[in-house]
């Protein structure tokens, strides 16, 4: 791969990673991080059509798959700047060759985890001084909160040394990892998916920590995401399932803070309450659940096309039909199956197991048609040779 290659690849790589949103570039003017973000892509794709010969086939799947993007978001009430950005991220995303694909995903899974280090950092001095306030540089501004429900239902945001703390953590005597990111939940469902896209090598560093920061964040998405993977996978990893529920049950039952907050965070939450849900099902907003009632009595168009209202907060997979309709969910599905066909995917158990966790992944956080979880996904579906870049 030429010089020219590797610096636009690595713009594509690094925006990439900016587009899961770490706090730096919360309050930011929109418009002007997008344009910034928008030269750059485009600075990248010149990059890579400088060595690549792409058929036309190929830029017309491009171009098309990019501009239902630009459909979707605008059906998601995106604003223009965002649905150009994500047009020219993703046309760049869909031209790339398995190799490209590759090298950007190896780029961003090293990014992704040298983010998380100085949030490991914090955590385990918080947890060793038993000091949450260690390290503390004060609260992000309201207005700077990127997701402005959490702000109505009185939460906020508390900084330390590149990382933060939604701040009712406080309290805690353990607290959930988040590193730089909005919630726990954004770092457990992108290391789980990371993770089983690599097969699980943990003997790779970059994998090792993002499997750690995946643990401490507590994110159940983290925990059912990994189970499925090793249940589709148990003749692969017996050992390791072992290893890890030994580990697990012995953090889990010693008396201690850790394992208190272990029981009430993931054990209990995956118990069945009485309408036979799981306790920790925190998808559930009464206003959202009566929005898809309405949406499925509503006529024709509402049932295509999705309601035109505000959602009460929740990540439910009935926010898709709320606020896209079945033309929203229908381009979801396109997008992905058209990248299997794309790379020209068999149904190997790898290739399946990794549209089961995206589909359960889908249930618990439905931004999926997101760059960061379609590079993870169209490197988990391109074959084996990621096993041998991500290790070097």
């Amino acid at each position: 791969m030429v010089f020219n290659q590797k610096v636009g690849l690595s713009v594509l790589g690094g925006a990439i990673f900016l587009s899961a949103y770490p706090y730096f570039v919360w309050g930011k003017s929109f418009l002007l991080v997008f344009c910034v973000l928008i030269a750059l892509l485009v600075s990248a794709y010149f990059l890579l059509v400088t060595k690549n010969k792409f058929s036309l086939s190929s830029l017309l799947f491009s171009l098309t798959s990019s501009l239902i993007v630009f459909f979707y978001s605008n059906l998601n009430d995106a604003s223009l700047g965002y649905s150009i950005y994500l047009f020219v991220i993703f046309f760049c995303m869909f031209s790339l060759s398995k190799e490209s694909v590759f090298f950007v995903f190896d780029l961003f899974k090293k990014i992704f985890a040298m983010s998380l280090i100085p949030g490991i950092v914090i955590w385990v001095l918080h947890l060793l001084s038993f000091n949450v306030e260690l390290f503390f540089l004060g609260k992000i501004l309201i207005d700077n909160i990127p997701n402005q429900l959490k702000v109505e239902q009185g939460m906020g945001y508390y900084l330390f040394p590149g990382s933060v703390m939604l701040d009712y953590m406080m309290a805690w005597p353990v607290f959930r990892f988040q590193g730089m990111f909005d919630e726990p939940g954004v770092i457990g469902t992108i290391a789980a998916l990371v993770l089983c896209s690599t097969r699980f090598e943990l003997k790779n560093k970059y994998n090792l920590l993002i499997f750690f920061g995946g643990v401490i964040s507590f994110s159940l998405a983290f925990y059912v995401l990994t189970l499925i993977y090793y249940i589709m996978q148990i003749r692969r990893n017996v050992s390791f399932i072992v290893l890890s529920l030994t580990v697990f049950l012995f953090a889990a039952t010693i008396p201690s803070p850790l394992a208190d907050f272990i029981d009430q965070r993931i054990v209990q939450r995956l118990l069945v309450n009485d309408d036979g849900e799981l306790s920790g099902n925190n998808r559930y907003f009464s206003k959202d659940e009566k929005l898809f009632i309405t949406w499925q009595e509503g006529d024709l168009k509402v049932f295509m096309f999705g309601l035109n209202e505000k959602l009460g907060g929740s990540s439910s997979w009935k926010n898709v039909f709320i606020k896209t309709g079945f033309i929203g969910f229908l381009i979801i599905v396109l997008i992905y199956a058209s990248l299997c066909f794309r790379f020209r995917v068999g149904l190997s158990l790898h290739v399946l197991t990794m549209l089961v966790l995206f589909v359960a992944s889908f249930y618990q956080r439905t931004a999926i048609l997101t760059p960061v979880f379609l590079i993870v996904f169209m490197a988990g579906i391109c074959g084996l040779k990621l096993i041998v870049i991500s290790n070097k």
